[in-house]
């Protein structure tokens, strides 16, 4: 029975466009019923303005960033993507997928010692 769920399952994947970045190629499997997928990448909002990055509110703080998706789709952020500006360069300690039209507060680390101020505005680097 489970074998052939899960084989029903793989027969409607397909292979949806690669991304490659340096030595590192993300294929896509998309479900063959919905070949557009619902999520926007760091790049992909940064550019349109639908996401930004933020320090926190209540006070910066370097170990976490304020994460705000105003777009209609879900943000995917990879574990490493440098964020770059604010008071200090960062990079993401995990991956995650954020709601719509939501904010959140993500874990990131320091990759620029010695600057606590801000500066340009922010932008993803693969």
């Amino acid at each position: 029975m489970l074998n052939t769920t899960i084989s029903a399952f793989l027969s409607q994947l397909k292979f949806g466009t690669p991304t490659t970045c340096e030595n590192l190629t993300i294929v896509p499997l998309l479900d063959s019923q919905n070949v557009e997928p619902n999520y926007l990448t760091m790049d992909e909002g940064l550019s349109t303005s639908l996401f930004q990055i933020e320090e926190l509110e209540d006070g910066s703080q370097v170990n976490d960033i304020r994460f705000r998706n105003i777009s209609e789709k879900f943000a995917l952020l990879f574990e490493g993507e440098e964020l770059l500006g604010a008071k200090q360069n960062r990079i993401l300690n995990i991956s995650v997928l954020v709601k719509p039209k939501t904010d959140q507060t993500l874990p990131v680390s320091c990759v620029e010692a010695g600057r606590w101020h801000h500066s340009h505005r922010v932008r993803s680097k693969q």
